[in-house]
């Protein structure tokens, strides 16, 4: 298996996780590191609201899940 194809069924896999509740952390977890993707240089705005924060253009993940997860980390190691 390709390194692409691994790294988006590992997205995926993430997302269906993230979705379904499974290894998510706590609250207080989850926003301590949202906000650091929030402010970090790497996040990629929404496509709707600048505003927003939806993806890190390191890893390619997206914030919303990949913060809820106990065993993802930060690709820049800030979480």
């Amino acid at each position: 298996m390709s390194a692409t194809l691994k790294k988006w069924a590992h997205g995926a896999a993430g997302i269906v996780r993230s979705i379904a509740g499974i290894g998510v952390i706590s609250p207080e977890e989850i926003t301590r590191r949202r906000g650091i993707c929030h402010h970090c240089q790497f996040a990629r705005p929404c496509a709707l609201s600048k505003r927003q924060m939806c993806s890190c253009s390191v890893c390619g993940c997206q914030i919303v899940h990949k913060t809820r997860l106990a065993g993802e980390q930060c690709p820049m190691n800030y979480w």
